[in-house]
């Protein structure tokens, strides 16, 4: 008890001090006050995130979504089961979706609980089902006045639009809006993010020259704000596959060992050390070396990362395996990636494209 008491005490002083939350949260629960350590781990969580400790980040998450829980506040577990969308998939992700809509309370919470399940469906294919669900947290949120949820919101019907291959003139209002509300959260990451997602767009379009100035800005985002080496990878993996498009593989390598620079202290950064490993494979490729773009991907197909990463690898694994000469291989995987809807649009056309060439070697021999 007096061990409790002593905690308790020595958490109430440390907050007042603005000390470190993660410390002020671990006095709070050896003290006994586990809902007053809440809000710290939240902070604490955050605070870990934008110094890349993502598994670090992960667990504060989920030990203050438990803590609000505990001390009641659905909209405090809400917030804290929020920010875990980053990286779940399957049907860990699919869990956590349906209790972040049996904890939600006021249009804020809804309006949260119905992005993360956009993101769900999103990751997971269903496109369709994205952008109802998308735009049905659009509408919550703009009732509750949660302009990060908006963006949010934003951002997944933007991936849905993207992996469908509906990149023409009807995104454009979209990356618009997300541009828009970015601006009014005055985020430096989301800023980044609407310019990559600009970017990405005009690579969809086949323009890699007119996307590098969007690359540009995003990186240059994120270096103002100094922090966040693992989004800074991912926007390097980027640059890197333009230049492969534009067929400069000196700038795009250049490119790549920059994102290993960033990527050296980024603890857990699991989505942006994949982009990377398919930038590199996508060097080799450009280079006819099938068995480098092997070696990039690694374990990558097996499953490790997101279900999208996971499908690019294995169609350029399927590549890869053409120029190793194992052309079964190849028309095996390809061929059941092809015929796949829930493979985002670029990808199945890409897969198309490599089987048509084993069939066309096949009929010439």
């Amino acid at each position: 008890m007096v061990r409790e008491h002593v905690h308790a005490r020595t958490a109430e002083r440390l907050a007042t001090l603005e000390a470190d939350p993660a410390l002020v949260a671990h006095h709070f629960e050896s003290g006994g006050r586990v809902g007053e350590a809440a809000p710290f781990l939240l902070r604490a969580g955050h605070s870990a995130r934008s110094l890349s400790r993502v598994s670090e980040a992960t667990r504060l998450f989920e030990r203050a979504a438990k803590a609000f829980e505990v001390a009641g506040d659905k909209s405090g577990a809400c917030d804290a089961i929020f920010q875990l969308v980053r990286g779940r998939v399957g049907t860990e992700a699919e869990a956590l979706a349906a209790r972040l809509e049996k904890l939600a309370v006021t249009d804020r919470d809804r309006a949260r609980a119905r992005s993360f399940q956009a993101g769900v469906d999103v990751d997971a294919g269903r496109f369709d089902a994205a952008e109802v669900a998308a735009r049905e947290a659009e509408t919550l949120a703009r009732s509750a006045g949660d302009v990060l949820v908006h963006a949010k919101a934003v951002q997944v019907r933007l991936d849905a639009a993207m992996r469908s291959g509906r990149v023409g003139p009807d995104i454009d209002p979209l990356l618009v809006s997300f541009l828009e509300t970015t601006e009014k959260l005055g985020d430096f990451e989301g800023l980044a993010a609407a310019a990559l997602y600009c970017g990405e767009v005009e690579m969809l379009r086949g323009r890699p020259a007119e996307s590098l100035p969007h690359i540009a800005s995003a990186l240059g985002m994120l270096e103002r704000a100094g922090l966040l080496r693992y989004a800074k990878a991912r926007i390097l993996a980027a640059r890197a596959r333009a230049f492969v498009m534009l067929g400069d593989l000196a700038q795009a390598e250049q490119s790549l060992d920059e994102a290993d620079v960033a990527l050296r202290d980024a603890e857990g950064a699991i989505g942006a050390q994949a982009h990377v490993r398919i930038a590199r494979a996508e060097v080799a490729l450009a280079r006819s070396n099938g068995a480098a773009a092997l070696t990039a991907l690694a374990d990558l197909p097996e499953g490790k990362g997101l279900p999208r990463d996971v499908m690019t690898a294995r169609v350029l694994r399927g590549e890869a395996w053409i120029l190793v000469g194992r052309r079964e291989e190849a028309a095996a995987e390809l061929g059941d990636l092809a015929d796949d809807s829930l493979v985002d649009a670029w990808l199945r056309s890409r897969a198309r494209a490599g089987r048509a060439s084993i069939d066309t070697t096949r009929t010439a021999r």
